[in-house]
């Protein structure tokens, strides 16, 4: 490619991806777009504090938007890097997001990358708290809270706390994705890194057996005719039609057989 034609993998609508989008603006509006909606619902549960009465409680983010946060930071990480061995088995989600960071991100972070990787991501994804750790018999701790206020790493008489700010993370990230577009738009090794990753992960296919998942591949190719859906989650079969890459579906068990909204899904492959 080009560099013309990098900038524009990149950066310009592609009528031969996804309704014609923008590869980058899926990572503004939908990767950070997704955590943004969530900070705007943890704004308004403050206000309301805590939630309305005679429903169920509300909570305050901290957990779900650190996880979000990691987990839009693993996958700019692989782009910066150009991995593509999450296709082979040997993928390193650590080694890129420490190089992400020390690249993009400022503060004390960059000091302590593996740390912060290692307690927010793996500790919220794997053990859903942050991970306790000891180090020469001082102990490290992880606390995450839902204000808007300056995260930090201090030390206190039992050892050393970091205290982590869900919104003042996500705006890390997005202070550092923002730099990473700076950087793409000016040296063409990375837009090559970019376009590299991206370009594995849109030809990547799960090749399945039938021996996987207990025969379920087998079930749904079996059982479902063209044309036919299946509700996943109530007992109710559908009817699809399909116009280009717009699904619409008909229930023809409930309200007369009317149509539901349509959807914009990705077309399959030809």
């Amino acid at each position: 490619m080009t560099n013309v034609q990098m900038l524009a993998f990149i950066f310009d609508p592609d009528p031969e991806w996804f309704n014609g989008g923008v590869r980058w603006s899926w990572i503004e509006n939908c990767l950070l777009g997704d955590i943004r909606t969530m900070l705007a619902g943890i704004e308004k549960y403050q206000h309301q504090k805590g939630g309305r009465p005679g429903e169920p409680p509300l909570g305050g983010g901290n957990l779900s938007v650190p996880i979000l946060v990691t987990t839009a930071l693993e996958f700019l990480s692989r782009l910066y890097q150009g991995d593509t061995n999450f296709a082979r088995g040997n993928y390193n989600a650590t080694k890129n997001v420490l190089s992400f960071i020390r690249e993009f991100f400022e503060g004390a972070s960059k000091k302590i990358p593996w740390l912060l990787w290692k307690a927010v991501r793996n500790g919220l994804h794997h053990n859903f708290q942050p991970v306790a750790a000891v180090y020469e018999g001082t102990e490290i701790r992880f606390t995450f809270l839902s204000q808007d206020t300056t995260s930090l790493v201090c030390r206190h008489p039992k050892g050393i706390l970091f205290v982590i700010s869900a919104p003042d993370l996500f705006n890390a990230l997005s202070d550092a994705t923002q730099r990473y577009r700076e950087r793409l738009t000016t040296d063409p090794e990375l837009r090559h890194r970019f376009i590299k990753s991206w370009g594995a992960l849109e030809s990547h296919r799960l090749e399945l057996g039938n021996k996987q998942g207990e025969g379920e591949p087998g079930w749904l190719v079996c059982n479902l005719r063209v044309g036919d859906g299946r509700a996943l989650f109530k007992d109710c079969s559908l009817r699809c039609t399909w116009d280009k890459n717009i699904l619409k579906v008909f229930s023809p068990e409930h309200e007369g057989g009317a149509p539901g909204p349509p959807y914009a899904v990705p077309a399959l492959s030809d």
